[in-house]
């Protein structure tokens, strides 16, 4: 396997985002409907607290939608770039050991990126939680 186009790379990148973007909005989904089932078997009393209750979690749930798209966003960008940066070419870890076999005058002139497909899945998850979802999770467990 030889070098990976930026592009081809940048196109592997954004479909592992939108897979995850995917599941994360899959998940947000069933969530609602286990919501609405609760409210259906819920007496009136406990529907209002339970309403309250999943107005906060719905809240959340946008929330970590929206941090999702924006950290997407941003590690999109910031690979664009490196990519530009480093000639516009993504080699593949596994690749690395062909690499040595080149002369050093040709690596001097080469600065490129490699990434192993491990890599490319992990850049596609958000990198951590943001304070502002940690302290949205903490707000409602001290309610």
């Amino acid at each position: 396997m030889g070098g990976m186009e930026a592009a081809t790379a940048l196109q592997l990148l954004r479909a592992k985002q939108n897979a995850y973007y995917i599941q994360a909005v899959q998940e947000a989904l069933q969530a609602e409907e286990q919501r609405k089932q609760k409210l259906r078997k819920a007496c009136k009393q406990e529907a209002k607290w339970l309403e309250k209750q999943f107005a906060g979690e719905r809240s959340a749930d946008r929330d970590r939608l929206l941090h999702i798209q924006e950290d997407h966003a941003l590690l999109l960008n910031a690979k664009i770039a490196e990519w530009k940066a480093t000639g516009g070419v993504v080699k593949l870890a596994p690749e690395a050991a062909s690499d040595q076999q080149r002369t050093q005058r040709h690596k001097e002139k080469t600065h490129r990126a490699t990434f192993s497909k491990d890599t490319l899945d992990r850049l596609a998850a958000p990198r951590a939680p943001t304070a502002k979802a940690e302290e949205a999770g903490a707000y409602r467990l001290m309610k």
